[in-house]
């Protein structure tokens, strides 16, 4: 079972692969599960966006538009939770799919609309060289992580033996052995701390950079141009592959370049480019380089272990790591972003629409969905999440999880995957159809028995129990799935839906229905797949104490068993259980006394996984509406049971 993180989880983790100080644990955990007062909540992700905002030394521009991204997208993700439920997958299977359906389309989209113009990696080689690359050394694929890329620039630009790099700094600054040590552990892939970064590379330290490009523009632009080739060259640039390594300049342009017809543009281009990529950089930029590299090294290490099942990602084969596939999904994105830009301009809708045609047809309904231009004004995030719970609820479409993802380096990966997705998505289209096809019949018939009778799709008509029939039409459903249900996951939901029906809806309810419901519970703890479904059957559970009169104070069952509800949405996701679980539980608390501190968490959980309507959302109004809501809606004792009077 797994649960996907949640916004703060997200931002303690950024804090983390940057290496800044996170906090004592205790208020982290505090933070995570919306256990803190609300302003208290909104201080700590002020302080943790400052950190990062910081940490990356943006200017105001760049700030605002970091934030104004993360605010958009934290929209999206917030739908996402609303909706998805995990059921049984691993937290490996989890985290790859949201990887390759969310974060990385998000995070390729939109770094290369914040580098549109290049200047954010001026200076560096024309490639990802904050991503993980596959290399081949002695036909043996090996893995050059970011921090080991970042390390061959700066010293390239140095462009000397590190012994005598060391030997020309200043002693009583750093101290030379320990420099040393550190620049060979980087080069060997070790993870270096934000504070050693900022102490080397600090403002006021200097290097010698004689690898650096320089240029006499008294000289004629036919000796500049030649010159920079030289230049090019000397730096083992010796063909057209390298040198496109290497510059950021248009592919249209190095084209014209290497066929002898640039024009006098092209190669006053091409020379700045060059003086551009080997320019000396400042202490900023060096910083800001090894610390991004840094970040992205520490998520891509604790992301393989998650995927790999606690494997450290040097003990596995480089093309056997389940990650890469997802770097070439983020070059795709972000190239083809950048590419969209080039070809249209600043003209976004042509831009949008240049870049939704290049995609496959099964990125756009599934992988690349989140991002797709002409969805953006739909609810991507329902549909998403409806997929992927698709995937989730069946342990034989987890089993396809590891291999779920296209090497777009690799044509006939590609064509696999390609065919592969075609085939889960018309699977899954086909399911919501006929599910919703047979909901529309019974809704029209004067005669849903007959239907019903002679419908032999179990799974389908299982699924259809969501609609709000009438209970007539619910009991014939219910009747009928008992005498052909055999699986005992299909069991545990027809139980689950015979629940509702007496706890939810208030159906069908005699004097025995006490009786009843306490035995469906019990059956439901012995299930199998029971731990799946927790957070489900324990407010089910809350609710049938509820009714029994057993609440009034934190020890009684109805109180308890909605708090371990809530407990159980930490480890999975329920979809929108979770604000309905906590606005039952607040209102349970609430409902004989006055509200207090210990129930924020509550009130946290009820604004950020429900849809509240009205202008005043605070503590003390809510605590009014939800004390009407449970004597008017919630409290429904048994027949057998005493009702107790309103006390609001």
């Amino acid at each position: 079972m797994a649960a996907i993180p949640n916004v703060e989880k997200l931002l303690i983790e950024a804090q983390k692969c940057f290496d800044l100080d996170s906090g004592q644990s205790t208020m982290k955990n505090r933070f995570t599960t919306l256990n803190m007062s609300t302003e208290n909540h909104d201080e700590k992700v002020k302080e943790i966006l400052k950190q990062l905002l910081g940490a990356l030394e943006l200017d105001e521009e760049d700030s605002e538009y970091f934030l104004k991204s993360i605010v958009n997208w934290q929209q999206f993700y917030k739908k996402l939770e609303l909706n998805l439920w995990t059921g049984g997958a691993e937290k490996s299977h989890v985290v790859l799919l949201l990887l390759g359906y969310v974060f990385i389309p998000f995070i390729a989209r939109t770094a290369a609309h914040w580098n549109i113009d290049g200047f954010k990696g001026k200076g560096m080689p024309n490639e990802f060289w904050y991503l993980p690359k596959l290399q081949i050394i002695d036909e043996q694929k090996t893995l050059l992580l970011p921090v080991q890329q970042v390390m061959q620039w700066f010293e390239d630009l140095l462009d000397q033996p590190m012994d005598q790099l060391i030997e020309s700094l200043d002693a009583n600054s750093i101290e030379p052995e320990s420099k040393e040590r550190s620049f060979y552990n980087w080069k060997k892939g070790t993870l270096p701390d934000a504070k050693t970064i900022e102490r080397y590379f600090s403002s006021d330290k200097e290097y010698s950079f004689k690898g650096c490009y320089s240029h006499n523009t008294d000289d004629s632009l036919e000796d500049q141009f030649n010159n920079a080739f030289a230049f090019l060259k000397n730096k083992k640039c010796l063909d057209e592959e390298g040198i496109r390594d290497q510059l950021q300049l248009a592919t249209r342009r190095l084209d014209r370049v290497f066929t002898k017809r640039a024009s006098d543009e092209d190669k006053e281009m091409f020379i700045e480019a060059t003086k551009d990529r080997f320019a000396v950089p400042d202490m900023s930029t060096i910083r800001k380089r090894f610390l991004l590299a840094r970040a992205s090294q520490d998520a891509f290490q604790k992301l393989s272990k998650i995927l790999h099942h606690n494997v450290k990602y040097n003990k596995i084969p480089a093309s056997k790591n389940k990650l890469l596939p997802l770097v070439t999904q983020y070059q795709r994105v972000f190239n083809l972003t950048t590419e969209a830009f080039n070809q249209c301009g600043v003209d976004q809708l042509q831009e949008d629409l240049w870049f939704e045609n290049q995609l496959l047809s099964f990125e756009k309904w599934t992988t690349l969905l989140s991002i797709l231009p002409s969805m953006q004004d739909q609810d991507i995030a329902e549909e998403l999440s409806s997929y992927l719970t698709y995937f989730f609820e069946s342990s034989e479409r987890l089993s396809t999880i590891d291999h779920h993802f296209p090497n777009y380096m690799d044509r006939e990966d590609l064509s696999r995957k390609s065919s592969f997705h075609f085939e889960q998505y018309t699977n899954y289209r086909k399911d919501i159809d006929s599910t919703s096809e047979l909901i529309v019949a019974l809704e029209n018939t004067e005669s849903p028995i007959t239907i019903i009778k002679n419908y032999n799709d179990s799974h389908t008509l299982l699924k259809t129990l969501v609609h709000d029939f009438s209970p007539e039409t619910t009991a014939l459903i219910l009747s009928r799935l008992e005498e052909t249900l055999k699986d005992p996951k299909d069991l545990l939901f027809l139980n689950m839906h015979k629940l509702a029906m007496y706890l939810n809806k208030n159906q069908n309810r005699n004097k025995s229905t006490e009786s009843k419901v306490d035995s469906l519970l019990k059956q439901a703890e012995e299930s199998e797949y029971y731990h799946q479904w927790e957070a489900v059957f324990l407010q089910y559970r809350a609710k049938h104490h509820l009714y029994c009169n057993q609440f009034g104070n934190n020890k009684r069952p109805a109180e308890k068993y909605f708090k371990q509800a809530m407990a159980a949405c930490e480890r999975n996701n329920y979809g929108p259980l979770r604000g309905e679980i906590a606005r039952d539980a607040f209102a349970t608390l609430v409902a004989k006394r006055e509200f207090n501190k210990d129930d924020q968490k509550y009130y946290r959980n009820l604004m950020r996984y429900m849809e509240i309507s009205g202008n005043d959302v605070s503590l003390e109004s809510s605590t009014q509406e939800l004390r009407k809501y449970f004597w008017e809606n919630l409290y429904k004792p048994y027949s057998t049971v005493e009702r107790l009077r309103h006390e609001w």
